[in-house]
Order: C-alpha cells, then structure tokens, then sequence
C-alpha cells in the first residue's frame, strides 16, 4: 500500500501543478478567483481557516488547489477544456481516468486497503498513462 500512496501522491500532486500552470497563464495571477466555483471557494475558505486556527500543524500547501478535493480537480479541467487542450489532447481521456481513480484514491488516501490486485495495477496503469497523456 505504501507505494500505491506514493503513486496517488505524485499523481495528484502533478494534476495540480498542471492545472495551476495552465490557468496561472491563460487567466493570470486571478486565476483561482475566475476558475474556482462557489463551493470550491468555500471548501478553499473553510480549510484554510482551519488551518489558522490549528497553528501547530504545517498547512497543506502554498496553493488553493491543496484545499479541494480530487472531483474539483476534475471539474477545473473541464470548466477549461480549451486551456488544457495543448497539454492533454484527450480531455476525455483524463476525465475518465480520473474520474475512475477517485474512490481508489480515497480509499488509500484514508489508509484503506485495496484488497484486489487488478485495484492494484489500475492505480499504476492509470499514472502511467497520465504521464504519457499529458505533454510537459
């Protein structure tokens, strides 16, 4: 399982540099005010003043994409086609891996176990092909 949390660490980690990279660019530094919903705003809002508050623990990260969840990940991708369109050919493509990877991820992510092997490789196989999708 310890490798399976690197994979999905390392996976989600590039989708969100990757979503911060592009719409940094073709929206500008307000990108996260123009991109993000109502709800992924408050999620970002209510995370982070939990964090505030909580002043012993380290904070998630520098970026607002470090406070939504793995679905919002998906949503800005799709809410943005257009922008990603040179780096992911196939929207698609990525939708549906991601999209199919998220209970997988939350159940490693909460420290579950994924019993069966083929979960296994799915997770592998899935990262591998995000790395092959996606253009640097």
């Amino acid at each position: 399982m310890a490798e399976l949390y690197i994979i999905l660490h390392c996976y989600e980690n590039s989708a969100r540099r990757l979503i911060e990279t592009v719409l940094s660019t073709s929206l500008g530094a307000t990108w996260w005010e123009k991109a993000a919903n109502t709800g992924m705003k408050a999620k970002y809002q209510d995370r982070r003043q939990k964090e505030q508050r909580q002043k012993w623990i380290t904070p998630r990260g520098g970026s607002p994409l470090y406070y939504i969840d793995w679905g919002d990940l998906v949503a800005l991708i799709r809410k943005h086609e257009n922008e990603f369109l040179p780096f992911i050919s196939d929207i698609k493509f990525v939708e549906l891996r991601l999209e199919e990877l998220e209970r997988l991820r939350n159940i490693v992510a909460h420290h579950g176990v994924l019993p069966a092997e083929d979960d296994f490789q799915r997770v592998i196989l899935s990262f591998r092909d995000w790395c092959r999708q996606v253009n640097p």
